[in-house]
């Protein structure tokens, strides 16, 4: 698992577990997560699932280093800067 229980003890420095946590689902490690969020407290809202991601972080990443403007019809138009 990624977090670690150190960590996820830590987390609550940060965010305290009053303050309910959204998340969404398309993978295991998204279902572990949610677990692991609600065995230290926190109540967590999976706003949605899917079998798969439709877009990574990765491709937008690569695109971006790569100086391709294609990355921009892939992140939410609210993201853009003017």
């Amino acid at each position: 698992m990624y977090l670690s229980n150190r960590r996820t003890q830590e987390l609550s420095d940060f965010l305290s577990t009053s303050v309910k946590v959204f998340t969404t689902t398309y993978d295991s490690w998204n279902e572990a997560k949610i677990e692991l969020l609600r065995k230290y407290g926190y109540e967590v809202e999976n706003l949605w699932s899917r079998d798969k991601k439709d877009i990574s972080g990765r491709q937008v990443r690569d695109l971006l280093r790569a100086n391709d403007a294609g990355w921009r019809e892939l992140v939410p138009r609210q993201s853009l800067m003017s």
